[in-house]
This record gives C-alpha cells, structure tokens and sequence, in this order.
C-alpha cells in the first residue's frame, strides 16, 4: 500500500554546532519559550505591523518572499497561499477545527 503511517520510524533530534547556525537560528535558540502559543482571536492577536492580511491566514512577510494566491473560481475566494522563498516553496490553507485547545497544541 503507497498511503499509510511508517510505524517503524524513529524521530530523532539533530543540533548543529553553533558554528553552523545562522542568525536568525541563534535568535530563536536565546528567546524563551513563548507562554502565548494561539489560537488568537482577532481582538488579542499580536501586532499585525509587517503581516500579510489574507482574511483567516496571516503570513510574515520577508524581504524576497513570492506569493501565489490560489482562487475558487466560482466563488472568487482565496482557499490557498503558496509561499516561494530561494528554492523553497510551501502551500499553506486554513481549515476549522474544533475549539478544543488539545487540537490546536
């Protein structure tokens, strides 16, 4: 069978040597952790400053960052934002869940 869960694979968590870490990385790994992990209602979301709006998607906009926005022809509805970032590139929709917040960690 093609689709299926591996159930023999281990995850393992690999460190760089600081050497080998970028900036940015270095940033991350001195910020504590945050308390305030979301979902956010739009009345207590963080600063918007430097955002892209897309109604129920925000995204972070970076300096060299391409984004293709995916419509529904029918309705004229944004359902999907692809990101391209250097030879990267990541789709990303919002989809409902239950508000459970077991979910959402």
């Amino acid at each position: 069978m093609i689709f299926g869960r591996n159930r023999t694979v281990r995850h393992e968590q690999v460190s760089l040597p600081d050497e080998l870490l970028e900036e940015r990385d270095l940033e991350i790994a001195a910020a504590p952790e945050a308390v305030d992990v979301g979902p956010h209602d739009v009345a207590t979301r963080p600063d918007p400053a430097g955002m892209i709006d897309l109604g129920s998607l925000r995204l972070r906009a970076v300096q060299g960052m391409k984004l293709r926005l995916d419509v529904e022809d029918a309705t004229k509805r944004i359902v999907a934002a692809t990101v391209s970032l250097g030879r990267s590139a990541l789709q990303v929709q919002a989809f409902s869940a239950p508000r459970r917040t077991g979910l959402w960690d």
